[in-house]
């Protein structure tokens, strides 16, 4: 595929949202019941939690002494978890990856919505410095119909990124599509079909050559994570179709920018930092 098929810029696809089930009758009455049973739930509990005490002395504190007991056996089975993750992320990195010439692109689409251009800018540089990018990142900007700048905004990264990625386009997903709730998943899915037809329809990409990867608008994977994606997929290409691939992630990875989180000293950042059990073993990703 040469260049040119690679040439940033946007093709008008029109993209099918509609939803292929609607429920009625008997379903209708079954998912409504189901939509109100956590609310359901909850109360009873509150209520419970409230005048069982009184009216069932023995029943509630039965009750409290079961929940407390399945907490702590909870609590412990997650941190063995925890545990077993961490040992495996450290063994993980360790490993020495086989060198191999990637066969795969990764589409990676990024949902945003009134997102500082500084944001996905900062996100943009971080994936332009991997060695795979200018050849094999399809980058797919998923902006938001209700956003007044959002076609100014994805054609400036456009214009800025084009020639650090295989490709920069954008999708707009616009408001209001029937059957969709508005949020993250929305975008997200407005955006994959776009990719489909865009670079499989239009472009005559070969779909099982694509890897999709979905993320939030400041999240940085590692080099290594689409590395040892690449190298499972060309040991099992089923993978294709049938794996999922969910990189570790940090939550507070702007801790200690005093713009952000205005802690007041850096003690009291750790103690934050240090409730991220997972990422007691951060120095054996980076």
């Amino acid at each position: 595929m040469g260049e040119d098929d690679l040439a940033v810029g946007v093709e008008e696809t029109s993209v099918d949202s509609s939803l292929p089930i609607s429920l009625s009758g008997a379903d209708r009455k079954w998912y409504n019941w189901l939509k109100r049973l956590p609310a359901l739930v909850d109360y009873i509990t509150i209520i419970f939690c409230a005048i069982g005490p009184w009216l069932f002395f023995y029943v509630a504190m039965w009750a409290l002494f079961a929940f407390l007991v399945c907490f702590q056996i909870l609590s412990i089975m997650q941190g063995a978890y925890l545990l077993k993750g961490a040992l495996a992320l450290r063994k993980g990195v360790k490993e020495e990856l086989p060198e191999i010439l990637p066969k795969h692109y990764f589409a990676i689409v990024i949902p945003n919505y009134k997102e500082d251009l500084s944001t996905l800018r900062s996100t943009l540089d971080h994936y332009a410095t991997f060695a795979w990018a200018k050849e094999r990142f399809l980058v797919i900007l998923g902006m938001e119909g209700g956003e007044a700048e959002c076609e100014e905004k994805a054609t400036t990264l456009e214009s800025e990124y084009g020639d650090k990625f295989a490709t920069v386009v954008h999708s707009v997903h616009p408001r209001g599509l029937p059957g969709e709730t508005a949020g993250k998943h929305s975008n997200e899915r407005f955006a994959g079909q776009f990719a489909y037809e865009h670079f499989v329809q239009d472009r005559a990409f070969d779909i099982d050559s694509i890897i999709v990867c979905s993320m939030d608008s400041d999240t940085l994977h590692t080099e290594r994570y689409f590395m040892k994606i690449e190298a499972e997929m060309q040991k099992n290409p089923s993978h294709v179709y049938n794996t999922i691939f969910a990189s570790p992630f940090y939550n507070y990875q702007n801790m200690y920018d005093p713009q952000v989180c205005p802690c007041r000293n850096r003690p009291a950042a750790d103690a934050i930092e240090g409730s991220e059990i997972l990422y007691l073993w951060t120095a054996y990703v980076d």
